[in-house]
């Protein structure tokens, strides 16, 4: 077996190469990106035609069309894209790695849940109008959070899993209090949050870092 010298390039194995890709590997990403689009274009005119909203106030940059500050919001737009990341991330592991596709699918799913959560305040803004409690909806996600972790609980346990265990220490910190505080100051408000952008943050890197494990390309052996 050789090894690759500091000035040799790497080989990659031929499994290891990209494939060419033809009609029947792009047929589904194809069909997938064409459903995306055309939803949020009915979407878009259906809002329209029922007067929710104009097209510049759904597609042109907030600070652009509403006057707010370039700063306003970007705490959240932050934590809206750790939670991208680490669904893209955990959904690219489970896509292409069949044996880690029972502890990646939950992950995905539940990151790409409360990205959407985050953004569209689904449980305390959207579901409530059509009759789905508040509480439901944290108790789904509380749900698929347990079975999303679970697998690494005996690693977390073993203090093997730090990135995660900090995650999961923000997102309790800021769970704890949200329910013990029940006044809103600007302090418990400010805590609370950022202990929340702390745990997006750890959980985004710690699923970023797994999948790329994952998915690593090895040197191929002659």
């Amino acid at each position: 077996m050789r090894h690759s010298g500091p000035n040799r390039p790497l080989s990659l194995s031929h499994e290891a190469r990209p494939q060419a890709s033809g009609p029947r590997h792009v047929l589904l990403p194809f069909a997938l990106a064409l459903g995306l689009s055309l939803g949020v274009a009915v979407l878009v005119f259906a809002g329209m035609a029922a007067g929710k909203w104009t097209f510049a106030e759904i597609s042109r940059d907030p600070s652009a069309q509403f006057g707010t500050p370039l700063y306003g919001g970007f705490v959240s737009t932050l934590g809206f894209a750790g939670w991208i990341i680490a669904a893209a991330a955990t959904g690219l592991a489970a896509l292409t790695q069949p044996l880690l596709r029972r502890l990646m699918l939950p992950v995905c799913l539940l990151s790409a849940l409360l990205a959407l959560d985050d953004q569209f305040m689904l449980h305390d803004a959207v579901l409530p109008r059509f009759g789905i409690p508040e509480k439901l909806m944290l108790i789904a996600e509380g749900l698929l959070c347990l079975r999303a972790v679970w697998p690494f609980l005996p690693a977390l346990l073993r203090g093997k899993q730090p990135l995660l265990a900090v995650a999961l220490a923000g997102f309790a910190a800021s769970l704890l209090i949200d329910i013990i505080v029940r006044f809103d100051t600007g302090t418990a408000l400010m805590i609370e949050d950022m202990a929340k952008f702390t745990g997006i943050t750890f959980w985004a890197t710690h699923w970023f870092v797994y999948a790329a494990a994952a998915l690593r390309v090895v040197p191929a052996s002659h």
